[in-house]
Parts: C-alpha cells; structure tokens; sequence
C-alpha cells in the first residue's frame, strides 16, 4: 500500500477518527475484559520505557571504538586523525621460489575504524605481510601524504588494546541483571518488559476469540509462573530454525488425552497470530513455512534470528529447506525429510530465558562486530567472516546496524495493531503522551461500547487534541503528531553530493531532502503525485506531504512558517541558505533589501527568493568559505586559485566560478549586461516569452523593455553590493566605507568639531567623502591603501599606520569626540562598526522622502493600447476575492486582482495607476501600467509601449546671453540691499560635504547662486532648455521663456533680486495655520508673496547643490528634489543624485490631510503653487552635456501679497508617514 497524504478536514473531531477505528470485539467484548487490556496496555507502555532507558546507555561500536582508537594514536603515534576519513591500505606481498622472490600482490583498502573493528590476526602484525604502498592516509581514496604509522605497528596496537573484549564488558555493564537475589527477575526491565507484552497478546488473543477460555487460563498461568504439565509435556520451549537460535518466540506445550502433543506458540506482533494454537509442532511447522514464502513475512520473522541469517542469507536457508520439503523427487533415493524446527525445554522461568538468549544474540552479535582478538584468529571467525562477505555485509554495514537490530527485538510493543491504526507515530512519543493517548483510545471505546451509535465525543486531554487528523487513504484516517524526529535518517551523505535544482540530493537510486540540518528520504507518491516524506523503518507509516517552490524551499503541509523563527525562515529557502549563521542573519536581510515578512510571504505562498536574496546568500556563503578556508576541491585546484591571492582575490575568482551562465538566452542575457549576477539572469529568461525568445537571439540583443529592466536590476545590485561591504570581509568595497564615514555625523552625539576626510587614490584630489565643520580645529585624512587607511593631519603628514575603516576613525577621533558618541574601551572600534552598520540600517529602512513634482493627470488615450500578457497571468485563480468594480478584486493579504476574461492578474496600486505582476517572477522590476477601457484591462502606452519608456519628444531651446540677458519687469527695490560679504556669499563654491542644508538654515544669498551646482559646488551652466514644460498637474505646460531670467550666468545679485522682487522669508504666525495640526510650525519658516501675484506668473527655479542620495539620507535632509530624468523613482540608489534645495523656492511648504495629530497625505486641494518640470541640457565641462531636469515655480491663481505659498510636494502616503513619523518633526519638510 502506498499512502496517499491530504489533510482531513478540521471538522471531523478526535472522537469521530478513534471511533472509526474501533474493532466489533473490542466493543462487543465484556467491560472487565476491556479494562485488563487497558491495564496490560498502560504496563506494558510503561515497562518499554523503561527498557528504553536501559537501552540509552548502550553505544553503537563505532560510538565506543572511535574515541578509544583516537586516544591509542595519540598516544602511541602522537598523530591526531579523523579515524572515520583515514584509509588503510595493505598491498599484499607474493612469493615464489621458496621466498626468494616476492611481487605486490592484491591491494584492500578499508577506512581506519573499520580495519580497527575488524581486529588483526597475529600474522598482520609483521612487516613482511605489507608491499609497498602500504600504511595509513589521512583521506581515503587519496595516496598523498602518507602517515609515519606503520600498518604492522597499528595493527599490534589494535590487538593489544583488544576493543571487542572492551566492547563485550560495555554490553554486559549495560545488559546485566540488576542484582543477585531471587527477586532480581521482578525487577529486571527486559523481563518485565517481556511478560506485559505477553499479557498484552493473552487479553487481545481471547477478545478476539483467537483463543479459547481454556488456552486463555493456560496463558495466564504461563504469565503468573504457575503453569504444570503432565510428565512427559514439557511446559516452554525455545525454538530452533533451521539450526538457528530464534529470540522472543516461546512455544507452550499442552495437555492432551488422545496422546498428541498440541502447542501454543507466542510470536510477539506476528501479523498473522501473535498466539495461536497448534495440534503438534508439525502444524507449525507447516504454518510457519507457508507463511516464509512471503517476502514481508521473511523480512519480519527475521528479526528473531540472528545477524548473519538476515536478507540473502535467510532467503537461500528458506529456498533450500522448500526445495527438500515440496520440491520434485527426480531421484529413486528418497531426499531426508527437512529438519526445519526444534525445541529446547526451559528449565525455570520462561521469560527470564527468553532474556538469556537474547542477551546472548546480542552479545555474539557484538563479537561478530568488534571483534575481540582471542577470537581473531580462529577458523569459526575466518568462516563467518566469508559468509558476510557473501552477503555483502562489510564491517562498518554490521556496525551500523547493530543498535537498530537490537533496538527492533527489545522495543517490541504487543497491541501494535489497533494503536497504530488510530495513532501514527505512536512508538516515538513520550510515556505521559503514550499513556495519555491509550486512555483516551480506551475511554472512546467504553463510551461507543455503552451508548452505541448515539455516543457524543469525550474530553480530549492537551497532548491529544494536539494531534492532527491525517488521511492515509480514501477510506483510512488517523491522528498524527506533527513531528518529523522519527522520519530522520540515521546517516549522513557524502560531503561533495550537490543538491539539484529542487534543493533534492539523488544518493543511490533515492531522494534525499535536509531540513533544519536533518535528513529524510522523500519520494512521489498518491493521485495524482506529490512529494512526501517517507519513514526510514515503516514504510505503513504515514508519509507527511510536502509543498515546495521548485528552487529548494520545502515544507510539510502541517507546518506554518508564521511560527518560525527569521533565521528558520531564511534556512528554510534551501540548500544555499541552509547553514545560515545566527549573527549573519540580520545582514543578508539588510544587504538584500529583505525582511521577516517577505521571508514568511516566500513560505506562505511558495515562491522562489528574489534574485538578489539568491545572490546575497551565495555572496555570503562564499565569504564564510574563504575565511574558513573551506574552498570546495573543484575550486580550489584551479590555476586561478594560486597560493599568493589575497581573500579579497580569491572570494572573487570564486564568485566569478559560480556564475557560469548556460543556454543561448542566459548567455545573451549576460552578453548585454556583463555584471548582472546569475540568480537575475535566471529570472529574467525565466519571464522572457518563447517568442521574445527568439526576436532577441536573431537580433542578438535584449528587447528595449528588457534593457531599462536589467539596468534597474543592476542599480538593485549595486545598492545590495554597497550594503554588503558593510559586512563581508573578502569583498571590499569602497563605496561601503564611504557611506560608513557619512553616516558618522548622523550618530547621536557627534559634534562636528572633528574633521574628517576621505581620500581614494592621493591627497592632492578632493576628498571622495567628509564629516564635520569647515572650521573645525582638529583636520584628519584618511587615504586609502588597498581596503585599508593611513592617517594623516592637516599638514598631509602620516601620523598613524594602516588599519581598517573603523579602526583608522577610532584613532583619528579625539577621545572627547568619541566619549560623545559613547564609544571607550578595548572594544570601541567594534562598537562603532556596529553602531554605523545600525544607523545605516535604520536609514535605508526609512530613507528621507524626495520631493517630486507631481505628474499630470491622465488624459484620453493617445496611443492604442495593448493586450495583458497572458504569461503574467496567475495558475489558479485566488479564492475569497471581493468585488470592487470594473473587474477589479481585493484579496487575502491586502492583494489586489483584476479578471481580464477567463484570467486572474495580481496588481499593485502605484501613482501612474494600477501595475501589473509577473505571476512566474513576482519581484521583477518590470511592471507595465494598466487602464481600464472600453471595458476591458490593457496595457497603457502612454506611459510607453510596455508601459514606462519615454514619451514622444519635445524640441529644446538653446540658452545664449541675448536671450537670458533680461530686464526684469519689475521696478521693485528689496527692503535690505545685499552687501558685499553677501556677494561673495553668492559667487562662493561649496560642495554638499561643507554645506549642511538643515531645518531653520537659510541664507538669502543662496537665492544669486546657480541653480544647479555639481558635487563640489561647481555651477552647472544649463545650454539648453526645453521650450516648453511637461503637463502639470493642473494640465498646463509652461513657456522656458518665463524662467529664463531666473537662469542667468554669472548675474548673481540681479537673479537673486528677482526672487526677493516677488518673495519674502517671514515667520509663521498662529494665524497662518490652515488646521489645528499646524500650530506647531508656530515659528518655523514660512514663504509669502511680497507683492500681489498673477495667475501664471514664473517665481523661480528650484535651485541647490547636487549631493548623493545616501548623504542626504544619513543627513535626513528635508529639502532634496529629483533632477534625473525618467519616471519617478521611490527608493533612490544609494549613489543617485539630487538636488537638496537652498534657495527660497526650496522653503516653500504644502499641504497634509490629518488623521489625529499626524499628516497621513498630501492634500489634493489648496495649493497656490504648482511646479513644472523643464528637460535641460547641462556643460559638465569640456563641452559635454548631460540631461537633467529642472523644476520651475508658476501660480496657479491671483495671490495677494502675505499669502502664504504652497505646493504639491508629490509625497505618497508611505513618504508622508516617514516623513511625519515624529510628532515635533516640521511641516515644512
């Protein structure tokens, strides 16, 4: 039978699968009948634990050889070896002509341990036995770098320490009969055990009517030591099989009047009559012998004989004896009858004998396994040794099935039948839980004996409601502790076996599954088929079904990853996560842009990891291997893997090895995009068409949607690199130490009074990267050298050696400053690692929020759209959906669907509209827009021909001083005049790394600076502009005409005029509040119209410093905008320039919609103010023009003058939460 494994449903209750179960005689059975097997149950549960107990103390052979052999090679050898992976290896010597030439003769190898069980004749511990190339290895299989161990020398050794005497007195100790007096019998576990066993079959034999009342009473005298026969009856036997001892089986002579000599025989859980009587011991005989031609039944009966009559061995005994007894006579001699059974009368008590002679199988067992060295040498041991060669039984095979073997015949538990049909995996559980469960399977039957088909369900105690129902077919249900322990395999595979895609490892002919570092053995079962996991001994028992997400993440049905830890979450993702680390846990989840709710959703919903989670794991698995240096044999004979390489050199020769691509698609992949990492590779041809397929290998280039896909995957990348150098030893990065040093100003307690400057190649170029004040007293550098820093002071004079990051800033520190940050001791500089890796952390976790000028609002379709991607959509359709209009459903989770005919699609609500999801690769970054028309979903070309490429262009305009050499049309004098030292103000340069742009900073000087300023400062001349603005909000596309005099080169104090001509800088008033909320910008900063404005009319440009993205992030910046072209970006890369606002247009504030004290979102009235953006070309110097946009300021009504101004600042509902997620955190922000 194979079982089939769904889950029953949650309503059939305990009571209603025992009931099931529950045979007509037990419930026709007499009550007191009922409760002597209850008693004889519970007894015999209790008396198997306690042999359990016993049974504990007893070591395998390999588990008390291993040490000793160890320890006797230290000592005599002074050697250290893994006696388990060392080789002995004995070349033979031949000799001819009388000794006077010798040849190599046959090579054996065995491993060490083996050879030390096996034990040495007298002979072996001569060295004229041994031909070159003899003596111990440290690896099998390898013949380098022989030991100095001589083989005759540990051979004598082994003899000496003798194991198997050793062995045998380990038995004993642990098999031994508690005490001398009479009474020790009663008190014996393996005795007690044996006689509630029998009990067990006696109570169950007469319920049944297997037996009648008179064999009932014999049994019960036989169990109560009472039991006499005539003279010529012998009581109890043991029983002979074919000149083999058999263990456990007991045969009971009886009484009889006509002179016959019947029997009962007692066979312990046989399937077909644990108790039976016979009119002779030929009835038996015969019985037994058409039982044995079957193959399940040889397999079982096996386990009373001993070791060396098992599998082949028994089978050719059982053909042999059929062929005498049944086979044709072809001869005129008659053949001898077979002598197939013979009894040995039990002279005392029966069930002490029955422990006498299993104790002595298990002892013989143990000599044949460890052998002692005074029976090495004799010819009994030479021909038990070639029958277990001749059974392919080798010595380590023996060894390891020793304790099961015993285990099997010692653990016996009688009634196995009618529990195991309720409960699966009863053997495995705990005495309270055993005991438990009976009573309660006992208590139903009482209560269905009682009442009949009208019995209502019972009290369940903790541990059986605990339980799960389980089908283990159509028509068979049983209750299951969830619990794999008992379905692991006792033995570990090869080192250098490879998982398969699956995370499945194929070892000789089977499948293979590790879960939480323990094995099982999983196969295709049920209709139609599906993994499950298989039970290594009982292959009745029930096998728990599997799910998986085809790329090595399993779990059995019964599991809930929301009870999971995040480190069993992460392991659980398979074989490449599998040995995860505790401490590495919280940085593959930062690097990877991963957390515990995304690994729980992977679980949840069987899904494949995202490609950078695959990459960072394998990233940091192979930084543990370099470290450890534990470079897998393949890898490291490779010429690229010399000696000399640093760590650094050698994680990334790894790294490039495993990132082989193969196919013509994965390899056009790569040929387009040379550094996208193989698991984005994999996903990307995962969702490429076959017909895109094919265009992109005839054209030999990926589609255009493909391209803009994998450069954003490989801004992801970079990102996840730069995260990664925070932590991986052997992957230096220096973009990681750079944001380290930034994030240092945004640690509580830094003073800026320090600073500190970080050099990439020489002293002599700008600093890549600084922290703290211009006017700092105390100037360190640090240059780097490889990925380490040498100190210098402001003088460029060398004032410390090199270290890494952390060290080099906790030397450079003054002690104050570091005692301000809260880092002192011998371990400052780990703290301080930390301690920035945190800050980083929390950062990127809720980076500061980009002002965006809104995008306009969705016009009628100007180009035809396209039809869904029938690729994109789901394999089943989700369930529990409801409805919200026009096709479009919210499920479980917070997950959104549209239905576009007989197809289900997974959509994310986004700014530009609905998006689709790629069902086959859900984290993609490709998502095209979606509109709903004409009653139907499609594809929104609008936004481009997959939904997010450039629009139709627009002409530019060229800026030339005719043009922007304008008057102003004002004849207005500002209140102040500016003065000289703000002149200067204006033409100075300041790169971002000396200009904080904080809350309550502002200097009206900025307002005559250029607009847009590189990183160190540096005015970007803007040469050409686009003639007119992209749609607005409000559906407007504004003149560049207009804005031009707020562009003009070099006319610092005219420009800056303009703005003051228009706009004034005032304090906010209680008065100027627009809700409640907003009297706490009582204060702060607030822009107003210094004079009456028009509808239309330009104010100004948004103008500032480019500065990285992660510097305003460590800064929280409350005044960065976007200046790239492109659509709109959410989580900006690390390194992706914007521009942080310092000038009066930047201090503008908007408008928030309220839920309690916080802004929720942005209004979607009120404002005055709408921003435009403008594409322009910009001189990056030697006449290079790069593209970027510019974000000009236009009314959108007549403002009177002290009318306060607001705009859109285009936050999402997520920007504002972050945003605001202080109550004393500024509106104007």
């Amino acid at each position: 039978m194979t079982p089939t494994s769904p889950q029953l449903t949650t309503e059939q209750s305990h009571f209603d699968v025992i009931k099931e179960h529950l045979p007509a005689w037990l419930l026709n059975a007499p009550g007191e009948q009922r409760n002597a097997l209850r008693r004889s149950m519970l007894a015999s549960c209790n008396s198997r634990h306690e042999v359990q107990r016993m049974m504990a103390k007893l070591q395998s052979p390999e588990q008390f050889v291993k040490p000793l052999l160890e320890q006797a090679i230290a000592v005599n050898f002074r050697l250290t070896l893994d006696v388990g992976r060392a080789n002995f290896v004995h070349v033979r010597k031949n000799d001819y002509f009388f000794g006077l030439v010798s040849v190599q003769g046959q090579t054996t190898e065995q491993i060490l341990l083996s050879a030390a069980l096996r034990n040495f004749e007298e002979a072996l511990t001569s060295a004229d036995l041994y031909g070159a190339g003899s003596g111990i290895y440290p690896i099998a299989g390898n013949r380098d770098n022989k030991t100095r161990i001589k083989p005759e020398e540990f051979a004598l050794v082994c003899r000496r320490l003798d194991f198997g005497s050793l062995y045998q007195a380990h038995l004993r100790s642990v098999l031994a009969v508690p005490g001398d007096d009479r009474e020790s019998s009663t008190r014996d576990p393996l005795i007690k055990s044996y006689k509630d066993a029998f009990a067990v079959a006696i109570h169950m034999a007469i319920l049944q009517q297997k037996i009648s009342t008179d064999c009932y009473r014999v049994l019960l005298d036989v169990l109560n030591d009472r039991y006499v026969v005539r003279q010529d009856t012998q009581s109890c036997s043991l029983l002979e099989f074919l000149g083999l001892d058999v263990s456990e089986v007991l045969v009971i002579g009886l009484d009889a009047e006509d002179g016959t000599h019947p029997c009962i025989v007692y066979i312990p859980q046989d399937p077909f009559a644990p108790l039976a009587r016979y009119n002779s011991l030929k009835d038996f005989e015969d019985a037994l012998s058409s039982r044995l031609l079957s193959r399940s039944y040889q397999r079982f009966f096996s386990r009373f004989l001993p070791i060396s009559a098992r599998g082949q061995l028994l089978s050719q005994l059982i053909r042999k004896a059929m062929w005498q007894k049944w086979g044709p006579q072809t001869s005129p001699i008659p053949r001898p009858a077979p002598f197939w059974l013979a009894l040995h009368p039990i002279r005392g008590d029966a069930f002490k004998s029955l422990r006498e002679r299993r104790v002595q199988q298990i002892e013989r067992h143990g000599r044949e396994v460890v052998v002692p060295t005074a029976d090495i040498d004799t010819q009994a041991r030479q021909r038990q040794l070639q029958v277990y060669e001749t059974a392919g039984l080798g010595v380590l095979i023996l060894a390891a099935s020793f304790i099961p073997v015993v285990g099997d015949i010692l653990l016996l538990f009688t009634g196995a039948q009618l529990i195991r049909a309720v409960y699966q995996g009863f053997d495995a559980w705990r005495r309270d839980d055993k005991v438990e469960a009976l009573n309660y399977l006992m208590d139903v039957a009482e209560q269905v004996a009682l009442m009949g088909a009208s019995a209502g369900a019972i009290k369940v105690g903790g541990f059986v409601s605990s339980l799960i129902p389980v089908r283990l077919s159509p028509t068979w249900s049983s209750l299951w502790k969830s619990d794999l322990t008992p379905y692991r395999q006792p033995f570990e595979l090869p080192e250098t076996l490879l998982p398969d895609e699956q995370g499945l490892y194929d070892y000789q002919g089977k499948h293979y599954l590790s879960l939480d570092e323990h094995l099982y053995e999983v196969g295709t079962d049920g209709s139609p088929p599906g993994w499950s996991i298989r039970h290594p001994d009982d292959p009745w028992a029930y096998s728990p079904p599997l799910m998986q997400n085809g790329s090595g993440a399993w779990r059995t049905l019964h599991e809930n990853p929301q009870d999971w830890s995040e480190l069993k979450r992460l392991r659980r993702l398979g074989p490449i996560a599998a040995d995860t680390r505790p401490e590495d846990l919280e940085p593959i989840l930062h690097a990877s842009a991963s957390d515990s709710n995304l690994l729980f959703e992977l679980h949840r919903d069987n899904q494949s990891p995202p490609a950078q989670l695959i990459d960072t794991l394998k990233r940091f698995q192979l930084d543990r291997k370099v470290r450890d240096q534990q470079l897998p044999d393949s890898l490291g004979a490779t010429s690229s893997m010399t000696a000399g390489q640093n760590a650094s050199e050698r994680f990334e020769a790894l790294y490039q090895q495993s990132e082989q691509v193969e196919g013509p698609l994965p390899e056009q992949i790569r040929q387009d995009f040379p550094d996208l990492p193989k698991s984005y590779v994999q996903a990307m041809a995962k969702s490429i068409t076959p017909v895109e397929a094919r265009q992109i290998l005839d054209q030999k280039s990926l589609l255009p949607y493909l391209k803009d896909e994998a450069e954003l995957s490989m801004q992801n990348v970079d990102t996840a690199r730069l995260h990664e150098g925070l932590y991986l030893r052997t992957a230096f990065n220096p973009a990681s130490d750079q944001l380290a040093l930034q994030t240092l100003e945004a640690l509580p307690g830094w003073s800026g009074n320090v600073r500190l400057e970080l050099y990439s190649a020489t002293l002599a170029e700008p600093p890549v990267a600084s922290v703290g004040s211009d006017t700092a007293t105390s100037v360190r550098r640090l240059l780097r050298e490889g990925s380490r820093y040498r100190v210098y002071d402001a003088d460029s004079l060398p004032i410390f050696a090199p270290g890494d990051l952390y060290s080099t800033i906790g030397r450079a520190l003054p002690e104050t400053e570091l005692d301000n940050l809260g880092f002192s001791g011998p371990n400052r500089n780990t703290a301080l690692k930390q301690a920035l890796i945190d800050k980083i952390t929390q950062l990127s976790a809720s980076p500061v929020v980009v002002r965006q000028i809104p995008a306009a609002l969705p016009s009628p379709p100007y180009w035809p759209g396209r039809a869904l991607d029938t690729h994109f959509a789901l394999e089943t359709p989700p369930g529990d959906l409801e409805q919200m209009g026009d096709e479009l459903y919210q499920g479980g989770f917070s997950r959104h669907y549209i239905r576009e005919g007989e197809r289900y699609y997974q959509v994310e609500s986004a700014d530009p509209g609905w998006k689709l999801i790629d069902a086959r690769n859900p984290f993609r970054f490709y998502r095209p827009v979606l509109r709903r028309r004409a009653g139907h979903w499609e594809i929104n070309t609008d936004i481009g021909l997959k939904g997010g490429a450039p629009g139709p262009a627009h002409s530019k305009i060229e800026l030339v001083e005719s043009e922007s050499d304008m008057a102003t049309a004002y004849e207005y004098t500002p209140p102040e005049p500016f003065t000289r030292e703000d002149l200067l103000r204006m033409k100075s340069i300041k790169s971002y790394q000396r200009q904080p742009n904080r809350m309550g900073d502002y200097d009206r000087a900025d307002n005559g600076r250029y607009p847009l300023r590189d990183l160190q400062g540096k005015p970007l001349r803007i040469k050409k502009i686009q003639s007119k603005s992209e749609v607005t909000d409000s559906g407007v596309r504004y003149q560049a005409k207009d804005i031009l005099p707020y562009l003009q080169w070099e006319k610092h104090e005219e420009v800056a005029k303009l703005y003051e001509e228009k706009l004034l800088l005032r304090v906010f008033r209680a008065e100027d509040a627009m809700f409640p909320q907003e009297q706490s910008m009582i204060g702060q900063a607030m822009v107003v119209a210094r004079k009456p404005l028009k509808a239309g009319e330009a104010i100004g440009v948004y103008g500032g410093n480019f500065i990285p993205f992660h510097v305003s992030n460590a800064r929280k910046d409350p005044f960065v905008i976007d200046i790239l072209p492109g659509p709109p970006v959410s989580r900006p890369k690390w390194d992706r320039l914007v521009l942080t606002g310092d000038n009066i247009i930047s201090r503008i504030n908007s408008i928030f919609e309220y839920e309690g004290p916080l802004p929720v979102r942005q209004a979607s009235r009120g404002y005055n103010v709408e921003g435009a953006t403008f594409p322009v070309d910009v001189d990056i110097g030697d006449g290079r023009l790069e593209p970027f946009v510019l974000s000009a300021f236009f009314t959108t009504r007549d403002i009177p003058a002290d009318e306060e101004l607001r705009w859109n600042y285009g936050y999402t509902g997520a920007g504002v939460r972050t945003t605001f997620a202080e109550p004393e955190t500024s509106l104007e922000a």
